[in-house]
C-alpha cells in the first residue's frame, strides 16, 4: 500500500531535480548558458527522467485504487471512504508535480518555437498528452533523449516534456538558421532479452545528412506489423502538415503589457508580509500568499489540506476600488495566476519580470488569487 511518506520522498527529490533545470532555465534567460553548454544539453534528459519518475507512482497508484474499488465488498465502509480519499490527495499531488515540470518545459521550448505560431497552431489542435508513455515505448523515447542531444547541428526537441508540442515525439531545431526544420516519431521495439532499438522516423524540410542505409531502412519498415505501420503513415502525415508554412495573410504587431512594476510590487510586499494585495490595471485586484513550508511536498499538502485563513482585513475595501460603483451589474471572479502555458500567450517564465519571483510561483512559495 502506497504511504504519504513515499508520495512526500519522490516529490522532494524531483523538486531537486526541478530546481536544477530552473537554474539552467534562468542561465539562458539571461544569456549566461548557451545553446551549446552541457548544462543546457543536460536540461532535457534530467526534466524527462523526473517527469517518467512522477508518472511510474502515479500509476502504482492508479493500480492501487482499481484494487481498492474491486474489494469494495470486503472492506469497512470508513476505510474505503478514507483510503480513496487517500489516494486522490496522493494523485494531486503528483499531477501538481508533473504540472511544473511540464511548465519548464514549455518555457525551455518557448525559446525555439516562439516564432512558429504556425507550428504551434498546428500542435494546439491536438488533444494535450500530460503523461509520459508506459512500457518499451517510454523507456525507448527516455534514452533517446538522454543519448542524441543533438542531429547533426541540430538540438533535438523532446515533445514529452511539454504541453503544447502534440504532433511527434521530437523536433529538430537547426542551430545555424535558428528554426524548427523537422519532426520525427520514435519507434522502440524488443530485439531479444534487454535490448532495445529506437528507430526515429524523419520529416524535414531540407536533408539533414547524406549518410542513410536504405537497405536497413527498408528491413525496419518490413518488420513492423501492419498496424504499426498504418499508425506511423498517419502520424507522418500529421508531422508534414506541421511544416508546411504558409505566408500569413497580415502581420500585426503585438505589445504585450505585464504590468511588471506591479508585480514587482506585490513581489516586494511579499518579502514582509504573508498576504499582500496589488491593484493592476482598472478591474483587477490580485492577492499574493505565501507558503512557508519548506519542501515542495509540504506546500502541496498546505495547498491541498488547509483553508486560507486570515486574509487582510481591510481586502473588501480594495475590492471596492476595482468596481463601478456607479454600477449595479458588478461581479466577482475569482481565479489563480499559475504558471501553465496558454495558447497564444508567452509562458511566464519569459515574462521580464523578477526571475526570483517567477521561481517561487513554480514552486508553490506564493499562490495568487
Amino acid at each position: 500500500m502506497i504511504s504519504l511518506k513515499t508520495v512526500c520522498n519522490l516529490i522532494d527529490q524531483v523538486e531537486l531535480k526541478y530546481s536544477r533545470c530552473f537554474d539552467i532555465l534562468a542561465g539562458f534567460r539571461d544569456s549566461s548558458v548557451s545553446l551549446l553548454d552541457t548544462d543546457l544539453l543536460d536540461f532535457q534528459p534530467m526534466l524527462a527522467s523526473a517527469l517518467f519518475e512522477i508518472d511510474v507512482l502515479y500509476r502504482q497508484i492508479s493500480q492501487e485504487e482499481q484494487k481498492v474499488i474491486s474489494r469494495k465488498s470486503q472492506l469497512s465502509p470508513k476505510w474505503f471512504r478514507q483510503r480513496l480519499k487517500n489516494i486522490k490527495e496522493f494523485r494531486e499531488m503528483l499531477k501538481g508535480t508533473i504540472k511544473i515540470g511540464k511548465a519548464l518545459g514549455d518555457s525551455f521550448v518557448w525559446a525555439f518555437y516562439s516564432k512558429d505560431s504556425q507550428a504551434l497552431a498546428k500542435h494546439l489542435e491536438h488533444e494535450v498528452v500530460f503523461h509520459t508513455p508506459p512500457g518499451i515505448g517510454g523507456k525507448g523515447e527516455l534514452e533517446f533523449i538522454r543519448r542524441v542531444p543533438m542531429i547533426e547541428n541540430n538540438l533535438v526537441i523532446y515533445h514529452g516534456i511539454t504541453t503544447f508540442l502534440r504532433i511527434g515525439d521530437i523536433s529538430l531545431y537547426d542551430l545555424n538558421n535558428h528554426k524548427v526544420v523537422a519532426i520525427g516519431e520514435l519507434k522502440t521495439e524488443n530485439i531479444g532479452g534487454t535490448e532495445l532499438r529506437t528507430t526515429v522516423h524523419i520529416l524535414s524540410t531540407s536533408p539533414l545528412t547524406n549518410d542513410t542505409d536504405q537497405e536497413e531502412h527498408d528491413a525496419i519498415q518490413q518488420s513492423m506489423s501492419p498496424r504499426i505501420q498504418q499508425r506511423l503513415n498517419r502520424q507522418l502525415n500529421e508531422m508534414r502538415a506541421v511544416l508546411q508554412k504558409e505566408e500569413p495573410a497580415s502581420k500585426h504587431d503585438i505589445l504585450d503589457a505585464y504590468y511588471v512594476d506591479e508585480l514587482n510590487r506585490l513581489s516586494t510586499a511579499l518579502e514582509e508580509n504573508k498576504y499582500t494585495y496589488q491593484k493592476v490595471g482598472e478591474g483587477l485586484l490580485i492577492v499574493g500568499i505565501k507558503n512557508s513550508k519548506q519542501t515542495l511536498s509540504k506546500r502541496f499538502i498546505q495547498d491541498y489540506k488547509s483553508k486560507i485563513t486570515g486574509l487582510p482585513k481591510n481586502l473588501p475595501q480594495h475590492t471596492l476600488e476595482i468596481m463601478d460603483r456607479k454600477s449595479t451589474e458588478n461581479s466577482i471572479h475569482i481565479g489563480s495566476i499559475d504558471f501553465s502555458y496558454l495558447p497564444g500567450a508567452t509562458p511566464i517564465f519569459w515574462w521580464p519580470t523578477d526571475i526570483d519571483f517567477i521561481r517561487k510561483i513554480f514552486f508553490h512559495e506564493v499562490m495568487l488569487i
